[in-house]
């Protein structure tokens, strides 16, 4: 997979360690435009793997999970073609509106806390696609990699969340920060 990453991303940032893969225009916006109209009535607020009870606002966005329309399972295949996993998660479409953020947080379970998802597959890659451009804020922040990404619509932004033990890359480390003016809407699917 990594190899046919390099090939096919129009950039690639992060360390040669921990890369993030970008690859401009995945989605076309006629793509972007109708996975948004399909998945709006589907949004409800987003949860988490592990609640942190001092801390309400972690996570303020809405999700909705991909429900296996014909356009769907188009996209999701696409999203498949790219990435070579035995398994992987449904597609989710996260929409965030003015002030709403999802705070530093890893992809990747961590065993001593996750147990339960984490018996059931480690996730491995990610894979997230930015179905908008955000008039202000929104960015993909990863501190300990010292990048930020600006959402910009059809743009895919896939990242490897263990290292070479299989254990968690702690430096995949990331935030969605908020949003200041406009809104954000984008496809994250995860391969285990």
């Amino acid at each position: 997979t990594d190899t046919i990453l390099r090939k096919i991303a129009t950039e690639i940032k992060g360390t040669s360690i921990t890369p993030i893969y970008i690859i401009d225009n995945f989605l076309t916006p006629a793509e972007c435009n109708n996975i948004i109209k399909e998945m709006i009535p589907q949004l409800t607020p987003s949860s988490l793997t592990r609640q942190d009870p001092t801390d309400p606002y972690f996570r303020t966005s809405s999700t909705g999970i991909f429900y296996n329309t014909n356009y769907q399972n188009k996209i999701d295949k696409k999203l498949s073609d790219i990435i070579i996993a035995e398994t992987s998660e449904t597609p989710q479409v996260q929409h965030s509106d003015i002030s709403q953020q999802f705070k530093p947080h890893w992809d990747a379970f961590v065993p001593e806390y996750d147990k339960d998802f984490y018996d059931r597959g480690q996730r491995s890659w990610t894979f997230m696609i930015y179905l908008n451009n955000v008039d202000e804020g929104g960015e993909t922040f990863f501190p300990k990699l010292s990048e930020t990404l600006v959402p910009q619509m059809g743009r895919a932004v896939i990242w490897y969340n263990l290292n070479k033990n299989g254990d968690l890359d702690r430096d995949t480390l990331h935030e969605g920060k908020p949003i200041i003016r406009g809104e954000k809407y984008i496809i994250t699917k995860w391969f285990k």
